[in-house]
């Protein structure tokens, strides 16, 4: 797959209402090709969106609270274990206290930090049936 035929699919794939498509450039004449060697002649401009995380992660807990998810925050998953019924987890909470939830679904909300973390070995698929570590949980 070209490149340029990669950014036609990521503008087709894009709503395109306020950044304009990618498109094609000479690097010679384009001030982006300016600091490039001279043997650099076509480039490709493309538009894209930012988001600042946090004020993501925290939108995403407001509209789940809307929607009947109970979020709790400092909390870590002690352990959770798949069943025929869906998962039951052991949740500590910042007082240290234990509470046992069913969920339908797991999901590892630990972000960057899901590899590197010690108790993150049940977000790779060789144990799907155990986890450990941060997670998002969908009640059944």
């Amino acid at each position: 797959v070209s490149t340029q035929s990669t950014w036609v699919m990521y503008d087709h794939l894009a709503k395109r209402e306020v950044l304009p498509p990618s498109r094609g450039i000479d690097l010679r004449q384009h001030p982006a090709g300016a600091p490039l060697k001279a043997q650099y002649r076509r480039g490709f401009v493309y538009s894209d969106g930012w988001v600042d995380d946090a004020r993501l992660v925290v939108l995403n807990a407001i509209d789940a609270r809307s929607k009947g998810a109970e979020v709790l925050t400092r909390t870590r998953c002690i352990h959770a274990q798949r069943g025929a019924d869906g998962w039951v987890a052991t949740l500590e909470g910042p007082d240290g206290a234990h509470r046992t939830v069913r969920a339908r679904a797991v999901v590892n909300a630990a972000g960057p930090w899901a590899e590197s973390s010690p108790r993150a070995d049940w977000a790779t698929p060789r144990r799907k049936d155990s986890a450990h570590g941060p997670a998002a949980f969908t009640t059944a």
